[in-house]
């Protein structure tokens, strides 16, 4: 199908602030995002999702010992599937897959790209040392520098939020202003247990947005009909 350039690209803002390393910009569908192209949705296998190398020992959630995991796990192989929508009418799937490298550490993959965060006991960071994702104490009005010197601010804590993947309370809402030529505002919620649940970006009169359809481990399509697979395959 023919794809057309939004000019914002909330995969790619998604990419840069949280989930792959696309740069804004990029073409709004990751490769293999779009309606119609035939993403695994989440939960289902697609040739395998499970990042564990064969034999590896899983490792159990909450392994960091820190209360960010809790906002934001990092399950082997659980896969989040979201709706994206855009200000232009455009509509597709965009799926990312959870990977977990070690107990303070881990990954989302993402067609585009892969991005990984580390746990510390006052937040979540992008890659060792980088800058925060989520900085604690999750308190309205609490700043920080994140990614390429962009202020986070967070909105609101103890949120309800409804989307097509169940209720989720206990979310944090956080805002991220970028300045520059084309200024940007990306909105995130972030929910305990799950993670990302809405992510948008606006710019002027145009936005895009990702809204979290379904997040579950990976199933095995067998011989012997739909098993759960436990981490790490």
């Amino acid at each position: 199908m023919g794809r057309r350039r939004t000019g914002l690209g909330v995969v790619a803002v998604c990419a840069a602030a949280a989930c792959g390393g696309a740069e804004a910009g990029s073409a709004p569908f990751p490769r293999g995002g779009a309606a119609g192209d035939g993403v695994a949705p989440a939960g289902v296998s697609a040739g395998g999702v499970n990042g564990a190398g064969a034999g590896s020992a899983p490792i159990a959630a909450g392994a960091s010992g820190t209360e960010a995991e809790r906002f934001f796990p990092l399950r082997e192989g659980h896969i989040h599937s979201y709706r994206l929508e855009t200000g232009e009418g455009q509509a597709g799937v965009v799926t990312i897959k959870s990977r977990r490298l070690d107990a303070q550490s881990g990954a989302l993959q993402m067609p585009s790209g892969r991005r990984d965060f580390t746990y510390d006991a006052d937040g979540i960071r992008l890659g060792a040392g980088g800058p925060y994702f989520l900085r604690w104490p999750l308190a309205e009005g609490q700043s920080w520098r994140g990614h390429r010197g962009a202020t986070v601010t967070i909105a609101a804590v103890g949120a309800t939020v409804d989307v097509p993947a169940g209720t989720y309370r206990d979310c944090v809402k956080t805002i991220e202003r970028r300045g520059g030529d084309r200024p940007v505002q990306v909105d995130t919620t972030i929910c305990p247990d799950v993670g990302i649940v809405i992510l948008q970006a606006a710019s002027g009169t145009a936005y895009e947005r990702l809204t979290l359809q379904s997040y579950a481990p990976p199933v095995d399509l067998g011989p012997d009909g739909l098993r759960v697979l436990p981490p790490g395959g």
